[in-house]
């Protein structure tokens, strides 16, 4: 479903997909940085996707957008196990995202947070990395030159310099699953646009 008014726009969807034979990574203790691949039978992911972008003034924007995954091994069976039942690792349940901007005569500061619900990291789900939530901010100021736009801006990710997991390595033979996310992140940049 998608609706659209002057100040309002959203979507939503439904979905479940039934997989045959889906590539389910893997490593080996005895072969450390080679990655592997295997069959896992029968999977299910069942969704729903929700997305809103809602004009709340003639400065201000908000705009979210919110997951949840149900994803599920239907029939998967290793040496390790048998993993029916067992949620697929690396996707978090839930996710959200939610952004907060004010613009003004072309300048404009957004203040963002996403959030996840915690992962698990191997097929037995018997590791997993905590959820995390974070906020970010950005500034900047579109200049009209003509045809063109200038847009010089600068930003902060993870303003609360938060500890978290950004990526995960799924069934690490040698259980290393956990890669630290970036701290506190300052950026500036500057876009064109022609």
């Amino acid at each position: 479903m998608k609706g659209e008014w002057t100040s309002l726009r959203y979507a939503l969807a439904l979905y479940r997909i039934d997989l045959k034979d889906e590539l389910v990574a893997f490593s080996l203790p005895t072969q450390p940085g080679r990655n592997f691949y295997r069959n896992a039978g029968q999977s299910r992911r069942d969704g729903l996707e929700l997305s809103l972008d809602w004009q709340l003034a003639e400065a201000w924007r908000w705009s979210m957008a919110y997951t949840y995954n149900r994803y599920r091994f239907a029939e998967y069976q290793t040496s390790a196990g048998d993993f029916a039942g067992k949620r697929t690792p690396g996707i978090p349940r839930q996710s959200f995202f939610t952004e907060l901007t004010y613009e003004h005569q072309g300048a404009y500061i957004r203040l963002g947070a996403t959030a996840q619900a915690r992962v698990y990291t191997n097929d037995a789900n018997t590791q997993s990395a905590p959820g995390y939530a974070l906020l970010n901010l950005r500034l900047g100021k579109r200049l009209q030159l003509g045809e063109q736009s200038l847009e010089p801006y600068l930003g902060i990710d993870n303003l609360l310099g938060r500890e978290y997991f950004d990526n995960l390595r799924i069934n690490d033979g040698s259980a290393r699953y956990f890669e630290p996310g970036p701290g506190r992140t300052l950026y500036a940049g500057l876009r064109l646009l022609f």
